[in-house]
């Protein structure tokens, strides 16, 4: 009996999990800012007159059906990255 649980105290040590490492994923800003001040431009109709801010872009995983496993189902939506680990 002492074996098997020595055995099991063995597996579950042996048997890590993996963390993921919370330091954002990699995120992209661009500025935008048109028509730029003092700039003479022609619009035709359905143009974007102007425009000005700040987009953000971040990796996301997108998952489009239902993945149903034995101890958990992932259900279908957009995951944002959440960190990465740079393998050396």
């Amino acid at each position: 009996m002492s074996k098997l649980i020595l055995l099991a105290i063995i597996l579950l040590l042996s048997s890590g999990c993996a963390t993921v490492k919370y330091n954002g994923g990699d995120i992209k800003r661009t500025k935008i800012d048109y028509p730029e001040v003092g700039a003479i431009v022609t619009a035709y109709v359905g143009d974007n007159l102007v425009a000005k801010g700040t987009i953000y872009e971040s990796n996301v995983l997108v998952v489009h059906k239902l993945i149903d496993g034995i101890l958990y189902d992932i259900p279908p939506k957009k995951y944002h990255q959440l960190g990465y680990d740079l393998i050396s």
